[in-house]
């Protein structure tokens, strides 16, 4: 199995989980790129440079792919997509200042969808939670059965303590997923941090036996 289809791989996996976590948010991996040139062509230094810093991330040797993401980089500022990869293996390996610092020159004019949520995640786990908002919001409009998605958006809501917002959402993931117990009860503690201590209880005790 090739790095590409591994990269593949582990953006499936990445997304089986529904739950996510405030201290430690699952991350999807951005869609691989498709290749840059046709496979019967010379394939460039900076194409070679990109799989292996991808290949390095998989393994969790995030210093050395960051190393090749920034020589990458500067011979490419332009691969947006790249930078995401780049910011995400900064975060991986604790170095969220730096990943911070990359994100500011981002443009996600070309993201795809997961790439967008992506980048959602990144955000999160900054605390930047103003800039991860529309990013979730687009990938809801463009999948608005991503069950996951709507999740984060409303977990992060109420950390915000935008209570209503977060309702809303949750409200939704409800009707469409009315028998999972654990979203019901995140349901409830909102309504309770909301003051809405009558509703929660109902809600409440149709999670338990």
């Amino acid at each position: 199995m090739n790095c590409l289809n591994i990269l593949i791989v582990a953006s499936i996996l990445s997304t089986a989980t529904l739950s996510f976590a405030k201290e430690s948010p699952t991350i999807t991996l951005p869609d691989a790129a498709q290749p840059a040139i046709a496979m019967s062509e010379a394939i460039p230094d900076w194409v070679a440079r990109w799989e292996l810093a991808r290949c390095l991330t998989i393994l969790k040797r995030y210093d050395e792919a960051i190393a090749d993401y920034q020589i990458l980089l500067k011979e490419k500022p332009e691969l947006h997509k790249a930078r995401l990869e780049c910011a995400q293996a900064l975060v991986w390996s604790g170095k969220k200042t730096e990943a911070d610092t990359l994100l500011e020159k981002i443009d996600t004019a070309q993201f795809s969808v997961a790439e967008q949520g992506a980048l959602a995640d990144l955000y999160v786990i900054l605390k930047k939670y103003a800039l991860a908002a529309p990013l979730y919001r687009a990938v809801l409009a463009a999948t608005p059965e991503d069950h996951k998605t709507r999740l984060k958006l409303a977990e992060m809501l109420s950390w915000e303590k935008k209570y209503a917002e977060s309702l809303t959402e949750y409200t939704t993931l409800l009707k469409a997923l009315p028998e999972d117990q654990q979203i019901r009860r995140k349901f409830a503690l909102v309504l309770i941090w909301n003051g809405q201590h009558e509703a929660a209880i109902p809600e409440l005790r149709k999670t338990l036996p």
